[in-house]
């Protein structure tokens, strides 16, 4: 879908590939006047690498945006070596994502996008996943595509930016996760990794040159797209990111091998509340769940190795309601929550 979201958003994403994405800008869509919905069709996997190289310089030609810092610039302007960090537009109207590069006060940046230079207006920092959107004083910008990164496997191939203008291009080596640990269900765990050693700071691109996500130095491998959008979405729509929370605290059994607490060894998927448990005053405390609970599901869809509980989380908004269903000591019990806010 292209979704054309009027003046005061401009266009979000010229091809959303997965069904959340889809889903979730046609939801924001409806908060913006006027509405024009265009149908496109995916965009074609090119025949060959010559054809991807083509396609990515295109998207670098027209939607990849470059930061320097003001007091950088020499008599003759930057060069390519003051490059601080390259972003992507993801609206027509000026709005900017990049990785967040070293702590820099991106108020000290002057950036350059299709030969014009910008001041930004507005800076918002994403500090849970490094990366900084950036509202600048333009119009009818080429946006980005948006990929599926989540469904990316091992051995693709993706396009790192990784200078003024330029690109290499690497191989997915393995998406890891910290899933075999207790972790929250609030915050995406997942990370793609590629055969890179330094991955800092970089936009990266699928092989049909839509963006997938950014590689930062807080994080081990591609930040998924699906979680920026996600929050940038909530910007858009509140003027600020806002972000879903159920509040427990998980072990993702069929990531456990072997696991030594025999109460749960026999379950092969689901995740069980443990650890530190439900936090305080979360909406899974209200709703009753308890340490020991295993969630089987949420709106039907399993819980399993391959889509897990923070997968399913992240993907709403506040104030969705889900139901899960929860095994408690063997027996099923179905709870319905409406999502807060983290």
């Amino acid at each position: 879908l292209s979704i054309i979201l009027g003046a005061g958003s401009g266009v979000l994403a010229t091809v959303l590939t997965s069904s959340y994405l889809s889903d979730y800008a046609i939801q924001l869509s409806e908060l913006t006047t006027p509405l024009r919905i265009a149908k496109d069709a995916p965009r074609a996997f090119p025949d060959d690498i010559n054809e991807a190289i083509s396609q990515i310089n295109g998207v670098i030609d027209k939607s990849i945006a470059s930061a320097f810092i003001n007091s950088t610039k020499g008599q003759n302007g930057f060069t390519a070596k003051d490059l601080v960090v390259s972003g992507v537009v993801v609206t027509s109207d000026g709005w900017l994502m990049f990785p967040k590069s070293n702590n820099i006060n991106a108020k000290n940046w002057t950036i350059i996008l299709n030969n014009k230079t910008y001041t930004p207006k507005e800076i918002i920092n994403n500090e849970l996943y490094g990366v900084v959107f950036i509202k600048i004083d333009a119009s009818s910008l080429s946006v980005v595509a948006f990929g599926d990164a989540l469904k990316i496997s091992l051995a693709d191939q993706v396009f790192v930016i990784d200078g003024y203008e330029n690109f290499s291009i690497h191989s997915v080596t393995g998406v890891g996760d910290s899933y075999s640990v207790v972790v929250p269900s609030d915050v995406l765990q997942k990370r793609i990794k590629i055969d890179i050693s330094d991955t800092s700071f970089s936009p990266v691109f699928n092989l049909s040159s839509q963006f997938i996500g950014v590689t930062n130095s807080l994080e081990e491998g591609i930040v998924p797209i699906e979680v920026l959008f996600s929050d940038f979405s909530s910007l858009l729509a509140n003027d600020k990111i806002i972000r879903p929370s159920l509040g427990v605290n998980t072990l993702s059994l069929a990531h456990t091998i072997d696991f030594s607490d025999k109460n749960y060894s026999e379950y092969k998927v689901g995740a069980l509340i443990y650890g530190a448990g439900v936090k305080r005053y979360s909406v899974a405390e209200s709703a009753g769940l308890k340490k020991g609970d295993i969630i089987l599901s949420i709106d039907g869809q399993g819980i399993n190795k391959f889509n897990t509980l923070d997968q399913y989380v992240v993907m709403h908004k506040p104030g969705d309601k889900i139901e899960l269903i929860v095994d408690r000591e063997g027996e099923e019990k179905i709870f319905s929550i409406e999502l807060g806010t983290k």
